[in-house]
Protein backbone atom coordinates (compact mmCIF):
# COMPACT_ATOMS: atom_id res chain seq x y z
CA UNK A 1 0.00 0.00 0.00
CA UNK A 2 2.52 2.12 0.62
CA UNK A 3 4.31 2.01 -2.74
CA UNK A 4 1.46 2.81 -4.22
CA UNK A 5 0.80 6.40 -1.67
CA UNK A 6 3.98 7.15 -2.65
CA UNK A 7 3.98 6.52 -6.36
CA UNK A 8 0.76 8.49 -6.65
CA UNK A 9 2.34 11.53 -4.36
CA UNK A 10 5.31 11.81 -6.89
CA UNK A 11 3.15 11.15 -9.68
CA UNK A 12 1.20 14.09 -8.22
CA UNK A 13 3.80 16.37 -7.58
CA UNK A 14 5.66 15.72 -11.01
CA UNK A 15 2.35 16.22 -12.91
CA UNK A 16 1.51 19.63 -11.27
CA UNK A 17 5.05 20.85 -12.04
CA UNK A 18 5.03 19.96 -15.50
CA UNK A 19 1.94 22.27 -15.96
CA UNK A 20 3.81 25.24 -15.05
CA UNK A 21 5.94 27.73 -17.16
CA UNK A 22 9.38 26.09 -16.85
CA UNK A 23 11.04 22.70 -17.37
CA UNK A 24 11.46 20.08 -15.03
CA UNK A 25 14.67 17.93 -14.50
CA UNK A 26 13.82 14.30 -13.66
CA UNK A 27 15.54 10.70 -12.65
CA UNK A 28 13.20 7.72 -11.96
CA UNK A 29 13.54 4.38 -12.17
CA UNK A 30 11.39 2.25 -14.61
CA UNK A 31 10.08 0.77 -11.31
CA UNK A 32 10.36 3.72 -9.10
CA UNK A 33 13.01 3.32 -6.38
CA UNK A 34 14.66 6.71 -5.66
CA UNK A 35 13.63 9.53 -7.18
CA UNK A 36 14.77 13.00 -8.16
CA UNK A 37 13.08 16.10 -9.78
CA UNK A 38 14.68 19.55 -9.72
CA UNK A 39 11.85 22.54 -10.70
CA UNK A 40 11.90 26.09 -10.59
CA UNK A 41 10.25 28.16 -7.76
CA UNK A 42 10.30 31.57 -7.90
CA UNK A 43 14.02 32.72 -7.19
CA UNK A 44 14.63 29.14 -5.72
CA UNK A 45 15.52 25.59 -7.46
CA UNK A 46 13.58 22.98 -5.64
CA UNK A 47 15.23 19.68 -5.09
CA UNK A 48 12.45 16.77 -4.10
CA UNK A 49 13.82 13.46 -3.43
CA UNK A 50 11.36 10.25 -3.23
CA UNK A 51 12.29 6.78 -1.52
CA UNK A 52 9.46 4.89 -2.96
CA UNK A 53 10.07 1.43 -1.79
CA UNK A 54 10.73 3.35 2.14
CA UNK A 55 13.85 4.90 3.64
CA UNK A 56 15.37 1.13 3.99
CA UNK A 57 15.92 0.97 0.20
CA UNK A 58 17.61 4.19 -0.12
CA UNK A 59 21.30 4.19 -1.71
CA UNK A 60 23.33 4.49 1.15
CA UNK A 61 27.14 4.01 -0.50
CA UNK A 62 28.56 4.73 -4.03
CA UNK A 63 32.15 3.20 -4.73
CA UNK A 64 34.38 -0.09 -3.45
CA UNK A 65 33.05 -1.56 -0.28
CA UNK A 66 35.54 -3.62 1.39
CA UNK A 67 34.73 -6.04 5.30
CA UNK A 68 36.39 -2.62 7.03
CA UNK A 69 33.46 -0.49 5.72
CA UNK A 70 30.64 -2.40 7.27
CA UNK A 71 31.04 -0.86 10.28
CA UNK A 72 31.03 2.15 8.77
CA UNK A 73 28.21 1.88 6.46
CA UNK A 74 25.98 0.45 9.16
CA UNK A 75 26.24 3.82 10.71
CA UNK A 76 25.94 5.79 7.65
CA UNK A 77 22.24 3.59 7.25
CA UNK A 78 21.11 4.07 10.77
CA UNK A 79 21.84 8.04 10.55
CA UNK A 80 20.05 8.26 6.74
CA UNK A 81 16.70 5.93 8.52
CA UNK A 82 16.10 8.66 10.84
CA UNK A 83 14.92 10.68 7.49
CA UNK A 84 11.64 10.63 5.84
CA UNK A 85 10.76 9.02 2.45
CA UNK A 86 10.03 12.22 0.87
CA UNK A 87 12.77 15.61 1.24
CA UNK A 88 12.10 18.81 -0.54
CA UNK A 89 15.19 21.34 -0.02
CA UNK A 90 15.80 24.49 -1.99
CA UNK A 91 18.58 26.59 -3.38
CA UNK A 92 18.87 30.08 -4.25
CA UNK A 93 18.67 29.57 -8.01
CA UNK A 94 21.87 31.79 -8.62
CA UNK A 95 23.69 28.82 -7.03
CA UNK A 96 22.28 26.10 -9.85
CA UNK A 97 23.61 25.52 -13.11
CA UNK A 98 22.06 23.19 -16.06
CA UNK A 99 25.23 22.73 -18.21
CA UNK A 100 23.20 20.42 -20.66
CA UNK A 101 20.31 18.24 -20.93
CA UNK A 102 21.25 16.19 -18.23
CA UNK A 103 23.85 17.50 -16.34
CA UNK A 104 23.28 20.04 -13.63
CA UNK A 105 24.94 21.27 -10.47
CA UNK A 106 23.33 23.27 -7.42
CA UNK A 107 26.33 24.32 -4.46
CA UNK A 108 26.23 26.90 -1.44
CA UNK A 109 22.98 26.28 -0.01
CA UNK A 110 22.62 27.59 3.49
CA UNK A 111 19.23 26.47 4.41
CA UNK A 112 18.54 23.81 7.29
CA UNK A 113 16.14 21.90 7.72
CA UNK A 114 14.67 19.68 10.21
CA UNK A 115 13.34 16.09 9.13
CA UNK A 116 11.71 13.81 11.61
CA UNK A 117 13.80 15.58 14.68
CA UNK A 118 16.98 15.42 12.83
CA UNK A 119 18.64 18.49 11.43
CA UNK A 120 19.59 18.15 8.00
CA UNK A 121 22.05 20.95 5.52
CA UNK A 122 22.25 19.82 1.76
CA UNK A 123 25.01 21.69 0.67
CA UNK A 124 25.06 20.28 -3.05
CA UNK A 125 23.48 18.54 -5.45
CA UNK A 126 25.12 17.46 -9.11
CA UNK A 127 24.42 15.43 -11.75
CA UNK A 128 27.63 13.37 -13.43
CA UNK A 129 27.89 11.22 -17.07
CA UNK A 130 29.21 7.86 -15.87
CA UNK A 131 30.59 5.61 -19.16
CA UNK A 132 31.27 2.28 -19.06
CA UNK A 133 33.05 0.97 -21.90
CA UNK A 134 34.52 -2.35 -22.26
CA UNK A 135 34.47 -4.93 -25.20
CA UNK A 136 30.40 -5.33 -25.27
CA UNK A 137 29.91 -1.69 -26.25
CA UNK A 138 29.13 1.91 -24.09
CA UNK A 139 26.94 2.11 -21.64
CA UNK A 140 26.31 5.55 -20.30
CA UNK A 141 24.43 6.45 -17.20
CA UNK A 142 23.52 9.65 -14.94
CA UNK A 143 24.53 9.82 -11.69
CA UNK A 144 23.01 12.08 -9.16
CA UNK A 145 24.56 12.90 -6.49
CA UNK A 146 23.52 14.82 -3.02
CA UNK A 147 25.83 16.31 -0.17
CA UNK A 148 24.35 16.50 2.95
CA UNK A 149 25.58 17.25 6.48
CA UNK A 150 22.92 15.23 8.86
CA UNK A 151 23.42 16.05 12.56
CA UNK A 152 26.96 17.30 12.09
CA UNK A 153 27.90 14.49 9.94
CA UNK A 154 28.80 14.53 6.12
CA UNK A 155 26.81 12.35 3.86
CA UNK A 156 26.29 11.63 0.01
CA UNK A 157 23.60 9.96 -1.40
CA UNK A 158 24.26 9.03 -5.05
CA UNK A 159 21.92 7.15 -7.39
CA UNK A 160 22.77 6.14 -11.06
CA UNK A 161 19.77 6.27 -13.74
CA UNK A 162 19.69 4.99 -17.36
CA UNK A 163 20.07 7.94 -20.11
CA UNK A 164 16.61 7.64 -21.42
CA UNK A 165 15.33 8.08 -17.57
CA UNK A 166 17.28 11.22 -16.41
CA UNK A 167 17.38 15.14 -17.50
CA UNK A 168 15.09 17.98 -18.42
CA UNK A 169 11.43 17.27 -19.36
CA UNK A 170 9.99 19.01 -21.92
Amino acid sequence: MFQFVSVFIFILISSSLSHAKFSQYLCMTEFPTTSIALSANGNLMDVQVVHHNGIQYMPIHDGLVTSYDLTTLTERAGLLTKLPEYWLFSWPMESCKFHDREIFSCFGGTSVYELNGVKVHPYGVYSSRVTDESFAGKFQTIKVSLYLDIDGRSQIMSMNYQVVDCGIQD
